[in-house]
Formats: C-alpha cells, sequence, structure tokens
C-alpha cells in the first residue's frame, strides 16, 4: 500500500471515530440520563364516624419502590404489600408506644385483603411531568388510571413534597368498621421527603 492510500485510510478512520463521537454526544443529549430519585415515602390515613374519638389517624410507610427522572419526566413504581405502620398520629405528632405488634398486623392484614387487595393488585404506579415546577400526569391504583397534579419542590436532600389524595376517584371506598360507627376519611396525605440528590443510574 503506498503513502497516499495510507494517508487516506488514516483520514478516513479519523472521521469515522469523530463522527461516532458526535453521535454519542448528540443521543446523550436529546436522551438524557435516568437518574434515581432518594427517599422516604409516607402516608397519613384519618378517621372519621361516631366512634373516632378511640380511634386513631395512622402513619403509615412504604418500604418499597422505584421512583427514576429521565429529563423532565417521572417514573415510579410502589409495591403495596410493602406497608409498615409506624404508629398513631396525635395532636400532630407520631407516636409509636399505642399499637401492639398484633394491632400492627391487624391493620396491615385490612390493607392487603380489603382494601388494596395486594394479591391482585401488587403495585401503584406514577408517571408524568414536572414542568413550572408542577408534576402533571397519572396514577394508577388498583389497575385504574387517573390523571393527578400537585406543586413540586426541588429534588433535594430535606425537601418534602405533600400530595392529597382522594381513593374514591380509583374505586376505593372508605373503609369502614362496626357497621359504619367508625371509618376512615376519603382522604389520605402522601409526603416524599428527598433523603438524597438525584444520583445517575
Amino acid at each position: 500500500m503506498n503513502l497516499s492510500r495510507c494517508a487516506k485510510l488514516y483520514h478516513s478512520i479519523r472521521e469515522a471515530r469523530g463522527t461516532k463521537k458526535l453521535l454519542l454526544k448528540t443521543n446523550n443529549k436529546n436522551n438524557p440520563m435516568t437518574q434515581a430519585i432518594v427517599g422516604r415515602l409516607e402516608i397519613s390515613t384519618y378517621k372519621t364516624g361516631f366512634f373516632s374519638r378511640v380511634a386513631h389517624d395512622l402513619l403509615l410507610s412504604v418500604h418499597r419502590f422505584k421512583l427514576e427522572k429521565r429529563g423532565n419526566e417521572v417514573h415510579g413504581v410502589f409495591w403495596t404489600d410493602s406497608f409498615h405502620v409506624e404508629g398513631i398520629i396525635e395532636k400532630g405528632q407520631t407516636r409509636t408506644d399505642v399499637l401492639s405488634s398484633k394491632d400492627k398486623r391487624k391493620i396491615l392484614s385490612t390493607i392487603q385483603n380489603e382494601i388494596l387487595h395486594t394479591k391482585r393488585f401488587p403495585d401503584a404506579r406514577i408517571e408524568g411531568r414536572v414542568e413550572n415546577e408542577h408534576f402533571v400526569g397519572f396514577l394508577e391504583l388498583k389497575g385504574i388510571k387517573k390523571p393527578l397534579s400537585f406543586p413540586t419542590v426541588p429534588f433535594e436532600r430535606g425537601q418534602c413534597i405533600r400530595v392529597e389524595i382522594r381513593p374514591s376517584r380509583w374505586g376505593i371506598k372508605p373503609y369502614k368498621a362496626l357497621m359504619g360507627a367508625l371509618q376512615l376519611e376519603d382522604k389520605i396525605e402522601a409526603r416524599f421527603i428527598f433523603e438524597g440528590d438525584l444520583t445517575s443510574q
């Protein structure tokens, strides 16, 4: 192979490599990196009814979930059998010394078998976009997908997002006991507390 042909081959290889690098940069720009959202998910339930004085507002947490952000898009899945009873809410404070282990097991059994039917619907999902400090998207619960929107905060450690949800929109009737003398309000508050900054995956 003569020198001129070698030089042409060398330049063509350089151009090909340069094109590949350019394509990689373009793809990274057009396809933002997926980032994991790290934090703690808490849910508060509220009592009502004639015997509400002897019942408790509850603080629950969800132990297994996966939340991701890709550009402005947010996707998440929450496993409905991973609820944990943290305690009761009394005068705005959480108390962990009131409910026994038996009480907590009964509450979890009610949530899984009578309210969320977790064997049939093992997860809940959220998807949407963050635009102008507002989330706009959908929440899928018990196989029913409904629009959901709420104000957001910077996705940074220590920040907290609060969302009020009416379960009846997803076909979940307020739980009743004692022939309706004690029941849950058609309202829960979900709180996501960021425990770390966004991390790339």
